[in-house]
């Protein structure tokens, strides 16, 4: 998606939207501060999902990885009460997001960027399904 940022540059200057919906493209809040629209990211992925893993608080080291056994472990603030629970194998897979891409950004700084810049944030969920999780990515 990196790759096509001057072609979706060019073509946002000529549509001159008011409000543009995406998800993952760290670069677009930066656009629109340029061009003069408004953003929402639009995460499909449920709270449960963000708060176990894509959380500002979740830091990784220098080389980009976070270990396991952290993946595991839920992040102070946490809902205690959640019957979320990681396995070995899930934590396996989750480590990716957290692996540089070749452009020089993990899949949870473009994630990061992506929320911290935008200006308004959805994410699949509801109140009555991920009330405490809810809460969490609130806060």
């Amino acid at each position: 998606m990196d790759l096509t940022r001057d072609e979706v540059n060019q073509k946002l200057h000529e549509l001159k939207l008011d409000f543009i919906f995406f998800d993952t493209v760290h670069w677009i809040p930066e656009l629109a501060l340029e061009i003069g629209f408004k953003t929402m990211c639009c995460n499909v992925v449920c709270a449960a999902s963000i708060t176990i893993a894509l959380v500002p608080a979740r830091k990784s080291t220098k080389d980009g990885s976070v270990s396991n056994e952290e993946l595991m472990e839920p992040l102070a603030g946490y809902p205690t009460s959640s019957t979320i629970v990681l396995y070995k194998h899930e934590v396996r897979s989750l480590s990716l997001i957290f692996m540089e891409f070749d452009y020089g950004i993990t899949f949870n700084d473009c994630i990061m960027t992506t929320m911290r810049n935008c200006y308004a944030i959805s994410i699949r969920t509801c109140s009555e399904l991920e009330g405490p999780l809810y809460d969490h990515v609130g806060n």
